[in-house]
């Protein structure tokens, strides 16, 4: 299922409203219509499982069904060693890890 980014502002009881780019995506290139389910997710840790209640002319408005948080960040602490290099590789190193 396609996950979306929206901001906190866009909810308002429980309805989501999603115009432009994902809007476009959402209803052009994957074609989705009424009561077809989405994920959007937020800035603050938190996804929704929505359905699409109304597809508008520029806009589409979804039903929040469910609210969960997720933690996408890994339990692992990983430390990373590296001898200094010549040159520029010094750089490409920094850059890939």
């Amino acid at each position: 299922m396609p996950r979306f980014q929206i901001n906190q502002n866009q909810i308002t009881n429980n309805n989501v409203i999603i115009s432009g780019d994902d809007y476009k995506h959402i209803v052009k290139v994957l074609r989705f219509n009424v009561n077809d389910k989405i994920i959007l997710f937020d800035n603050e840790g938190c996804e929704y499982v929505c359905v699409i209640k109304e597809v508008l002319h520029k806009e589409l408005e979804a039903q929040i069904v469910n609210k969960y948080e997720v933690n996408r960040e890994s339990n692992l602490n990983i430390t990373l060693f590296q001898a200094i290099t010549k040159g520029d590789k010094m750089d490409l190193i920094v850059q890939k890890a």
